[in-house]
C-alpha cells in the first residue's frame, strides 16, 4: 500500500472527529429506535461466501485481521493474495441483517451518508481491503454521526449482488434503505 493510499484512507477517517466536536452523541439520530427490522434475514459474514470458498477467505481474513490488531504476518505492506471470490446471490433483494464496523465513504455536512460494511476493526484503512465478497457498500435511510467508529453495528437494509468500485476498495454487495443501530 502506497503513502498516497494510506494518507487518503486517514483522510476519510479524518472527518470523524466532528461529531464529539458538534456534542453529539454516537448514534443520536437513533435515540428513539429500539430495534431493527425484526423481520429480517439475520447473516454472517460467512453466508456471503460460496461453500466451496470459505476456508480460503477465512484464512485471508484471519491475515488481515490479525494485521488491523498490530500482529506482525512480514514486511508491510503485506499485499493480499490473488484469491478466487464470487458472489452469494441468494439474498438479492431480501431485507437482511448484518453485524460489522463501519468505514465512511460519503458524507452528507458531517454526517455519514454511505459507508462500507466490513466484517472486522481496520479493514480498508490499514491493511488492504477484505475481497469483494466480504465488503458491503451501506445507503442508510437517515445520514448519521457516529462518534466512534470502531464501535460494532448492525445495517438492515434491502441486500444485493452489485460489483462496485470505491475509493478504498471494490465492493461485491449493496443495502440500500439501511437503519444503522448499535450492536449490543
Amino acid at each position: 500500500m502506497s503513502k498516497k493510499e494510506i494518507s487518503r484512507r486517514l483522510a476519510i477517517l479524518g472527518g470523524l472527529g466532528l461529531g464529539a466536536a458538534a456534542g453529539v452523541g454516537a448514534f443520536s439520530f437513533l435515540a428513539d429506535k429500539k430495534t431493527a427490522d425484526p423481520s429480517a434475514l439475520s447473516l454472517k459474514w460467512e453466508d456471503l461466501v460460496p461453500m466451496e470458498e470459505r476456508e480460503i477467505i477465512q484464512q485471508t481474513l484471519n491475515d488481515l485481521s490479525a494485521m488491523s490488531h498490530g500482529d506482525s504476518l512480514g514486511a508491510f505492506p503485506f499485499e493480499a493474495p490473488e484469491i478466487p471470490y464470487s458472489m452469494v446471490e441468494d439474498y438479492n433483494d431480501e431485507r437482511i441483517k448484518l453485524p460489522g464496523y463501519v468505514v465512511p465513504v460519503g458524507f452528507r455536512g458531517e454526517a455519514i451518508s454511505e459507508f462500507l460494511l466490513v466484517p472486522f476493526i481496520g479493514a480498508c484503512i490499514h491493511v488492504p481491503p477484505p475481497p469483494p465478497n466480504q465488503l458491503v457498500l451501506v445507503q442508510p435511510i437517515t445520514p448519521f454521526i457516529m462518534d466512534d467508529t470502531w464501535e460494532p453495528i448492525y445495517a438492515t437494509g434491502t441486500f444485493k449482488t452489485s460489483s462496485v468500485s470505491t475509493e478504498l476498495a471494490d465492493v461485491g454487495y449493496i443495502m440500500w434503505g439501511a437503519d444503522v443501530v448499535p450492536l449490543v
